[in-house]
């Protein structure tokens, strides 16, 4: 059985995935999701409580009863940069990493902690040999809280992660080929550049759902909730009421799309000879209708929506699963080895 579980805490939800390796393939032992029950940026002794019981239910729901669990850190709670460097040494590098932090971090060095991963060592420029690192810094606060949250519920954070490395994880499970990926949440949206299974450029922003279902809540007078449902029924169909949903989804998306063509063609620009002809749609707003067709229109790129149980062994328990993409991160965590 394994020995830790993923434990996505998301704005909107927070979804549990429990993985075993089985030969080739992974099989799905517990899966489930809970709402979200208060914000996540509140700092309220009552609403980490409140977050830790919400936990405590889904485990229980689930039957996930291992207490290690691998945890991922909302790109809205981290700064990431994808930096390129001159060759260094291990010992180089780590002396180096702060002087080229305070470059990208745009918030005091001693309010967050900060990691890095080298990305690729083999880039020859112009310049000689020089390597890719992904830089990474974590709000403080935002560790303490996770870390108070977890003890609250009981549970063992053995790994904390970014939701780009969790996503990333579980893509490079199932594909090789170069792509971009869009990962649409409820509060933030991911955008990032795959290239030989190795992140190479990483953006995050604040429109994504939420700003969706609120621009149509506001343009057809109705209520948040109904505008939800208009949203996940409606999506970008432009034959359904008119279009009317499609048609005041599309100039809020338009922020999304104009940061994918930004990404893609800086990427591209830099690095010639790259071709990358798909993007990977995950999170809770990939499944929205008319979506797919839309960004296939606006890009001219293949679009894949992302199954992160494509490689699970076929049971029972998959065939209760209705929206894949959402699981994706979750399904990253539980996929993290323990001794990583």
């Amino acid at each position: 059985m394994p020995v830790h579980f993923g434990l996505d805490i998301g704005s909107d939800t927070i979804k549990a995935v429990q993985s075993e390796k089985r030969g080739a393939q992974n099989k799905l032992i517990a899966l489930g999701e809970i709402k979200t029950p208060v914000s996540l940026n509140s700092q309220s002794e009552v609403d980490k409580r409140a977050l830790a019981s919400a936990i405590k239910k889904l485990l229980k729901d689930t039957g996930i009863n291992v207490k290690k669990v691998n945890l991922s850190l909302s790109e809205s709670m981290i700064y990431s940069q994808v930096i390129n460097l001159p060759y260094l040494s291990e010992t180089e590098l780590a002396s180096a990493i702060s002087f080229e932090a305070e470059q990208y971090i745009p918030v005091p060095l001693d309010e967050v902690k900060l990691e890095y991963i080298v990305l690729s060592e083999s880039i020859q420029g112009a310049q000689g040999k020089r390597m890719e690192v992904l830089l990474v810094a974590a709000q403080k606060h935002a560790i303490d809280k996770i870390a108070e949250v977890a003890e609250l519920a009981e549970i063992t954070p053995v790994a904390l992660e970014t939701e780009i490395l969790s996503l990333t994880r579980s893509i490079n499970s199932l594909f090789e080929a170069n792509s971009i990926v869009l990962d649409l949440g409820h509060m933030s949206t991911n955008i990032f550049i795959l290239v030989n299974q190795k992140l190479k450029l990483t953006r995050s922003l604040n429109t994504a759902g939420e700003a969706l279902t609120r621009a149509v809540a506001q343009e057809l007078n109705m209520e948040v909730l109904q505008a939800e449902q208009y949203k996940i029924n409606y999506g970008l169909l432009p034959t359904v009421l008119e279009g009317k949903v499609a048609k005041t989804i599309i100039p809020i998306f338009g922020v999304i799309l104009s940061e994918i063509k930004k990404g893609l063609n800086f990427f591209l620009q830099r690095e010639k000879g790259v071709e990358i002809n798909t993007l990977i749609l995950s999170g809770g707003g990939a499944l929205m209708p008319g979506l797919d067709q839309y960004l296939a229109r606006s890009l001219g790129l293949e679009i894949v929506t992302f199954n992160p149980f494509k490689g699970y062994i076929e049971d029972g328990a998959l065939k209760k699963i209705t929206h894949h993409p959402k699981f994706a991160t979750a399904v990253g965590l539980s996929l993290r080895e323990a001794e990583e």
